[in-house]
């Protein structure tokens, strides 16, 4: 099963890079697609998550933000 994850981000963010990095030399990557969402001047992202960025979510449920969570992302691409 291939996991369909979101990243979203801020524009010019060291903790957004930095996560992104991760992400896509992460070593379970063939598990996952990433859609990286920049939420600069998207109103509804940047209310519900403007202050938590970057916010990795499968779906609608949130993975992990600020931080890359590595024991829940493997649980997750596991499962």
């Amino acid at each position: 099963m291939i996991h369909q994850l979101r990243l979203l981000v801020h524009e010019g963010c060291h903790l957004c890079d930095e996560m992104e990095a991760l992400l896509e030399h992460h070593p379970l990557r063939d598990h996952f697609e990433l859609e990286r969402v920049v939420i600069n001047n998207q109103p509804e992202l940047e209310a519900e998550f403007g202050i938590k960025v970057p916010v990795l979510l499968e779906q609608k449920e949130e993975i992990c933000h600020y931080f890359l969570d590595e024991s829940r992302l493997r649980r997750l691409l596991r499962s």
